[in-house]
């Protein structure tokens, strides 16, 4: 249909004179199918996707809730975002790539970023120290492993390994969450 469009506009412009009005609509024209074909490339992966399944986001309720109420309606969806996080992030090791952000995380959940951003702060914590304790679990159990098999390694390989990209952001994460440094920490584990 707008290779049609195309084809005609181009007509158009041959066969008109120099009528600024026509010119005008044609212009008109043009922009509504340039607006068409631009929602089409942006929605035709949605159309096609046989992906996951979109998670269920409440309706607002017509009438204020109080924190209770809330607090119940959203269990069921909060549960199946758990889910989600568990079966697409977790297992699969997604939060290992350093650059995930909160929004490819959503999309891979098939939920939007501002309703996983509510399910982490229902939580009591942020995107982020959910990943970086993912991240620093890997870090220990790297660790582990590599103790037990008697391999020397470095913390910023075993961060980097973690999916950390930065090693003071490692660093920083590590000590929030361990309560030690990370050299404090291996050398007592180590022990």
């Amino acid at each position: 249909m707008a290779a049609f469009a195309s084809i005609l506009l181009l007509v158009f412009y041959a066969l008109i004179d120099s009528s600024i009005v026509l010119f005008f609509v044609l212009h008109l024209i043009e922009l509504a199918l340039f607006i068409l074909l631009l929602w089409r490339v942006e929605t035709l992966p949605q159309l096609s996707d046989n992906g996951p399944s979109p998670v269920p986001v409440p309706e607002p309720d017509p009438e204020p809730a109080t924190p209770a109420r809330s607090l119940s309606s959203g269990n069921e969806a909060f549960a199946t975002i758990e889910h989600l996080l568990a079966e697409r992030c977790v297992d699969t090791g997604l939060y290992l790539q350093h650059d995930l952000t909160l929004e490819q995380l959503a999309k891979t959940l098939g939920t939007n970023r501002t309703y996983l951003g509510q399910y982490f702060s229902g939580k009591g914590t942020t995107y982020n120290a959910y990943i970086n304790d993912l991240r620093i679990g890997h870090f220990v159990a790297l660790h582990h492993k590599a103790v037990a098999a008697g391999r020397t390694v470095t913390a910023q390989q075993l961060a980097q390994e973690s999916g950390f990209r930065s090693y003071s952001t490692f660093s920083t994460a590590f000590k929030q969450r361990m309560g030690l440094s990370v050299t404090a920490w291996m050398r007592e584990t180590t022990k």
